[in-house]
């Protein structure tokens, strides 16, 4: 991805979890505006990955979506998904557990919240999937959202997903010195002065 610096630990973090034999699912959270979309884009160039990103839209809407991006992964199936899309989130994440079962595939729910709002169920088949497949596929889930309160209460013991995450990562603004990275053409001091009136976020540099 052009243009992008810095999150090098996080990527090592991802990396990590990725190769991990029993990684469970991935979670990633934080502000807005931080830089967790890209953080993402750059983790996933690297590797056969499904890209989904939650906007409030209805479940059939974004079942029909996540079926066009699944075709070139799920190609050799006997189903033909042109003409029978995924019918349910059940059908969507075991079809491509089946086309995961023998090559690393990579599933990334962005704005994970807009999912559940207009699928309120999708947590308990997250869970009820996780441990019916496991072992059984090389199909990696990454949960991302934004509304950090959402996220932090996904996390929470009474929560379906509680225990289901090989994976916890809060992503934070930049530091000065991964700041000044970004800004390059500005003196030492300048770039200090700039980072103390508007902070780490990326958008803002």
């Amino acid at each position: 991805m052009e243009g992008f610096v810095n999150r090098q630990e996080e990527l090592a973090v991802l990396e990590e979890w990725w190769d991990s034999p029993t990684a469970g699912m991935g979670l990633l959270w934080g502000r807005r505006r931080v830089g967790k979309t890209a953080l993402l884009q750059r983790f996933g160039e690297s590797r056969p990955t499904i890209f989904h990103t939650g906007v409030g839209r209805p479940t059939s809407d974004d079942l029909m979506l996540l079926t066009r991006m699944a075709l070139p992964h799920v190609s050799g199936s006997l189903r033909d998904f042109g003409s029978r899309p995924f019918i349910g989130w059940e059908d969507a994440l075991d079809s491509l557990a089946q086309a995961a079962a023998e090559r690393p595939l990579l599933l990334i729910l962005d704005e994970f919240p807009e999912l559940v709002s207009t699928a309120p169920d999708l947590p308990g088949i997250l869970r009820a999937f996780t441990a019916r497949v496991a072992g059984r596929t090389r199909l990696r889930i990454l949960v991302c959202g934004s509304a950090v309160r959402v996220m932090q209460a996904i996390q929470e013991e009474r929560a379906p997903l509680f225990g289901r995450f090989g994976l916890r990562l809060q992503l934070h603004p930049f530091r000065p010195h991964e700041a000044a990275l970004m800004l390059p053409d500005l003196s030492p001091k300048t770039r200090a002065v700039v980072w103390g009136l508007l902070g780490g976020p990326r958008i803002y540099l």
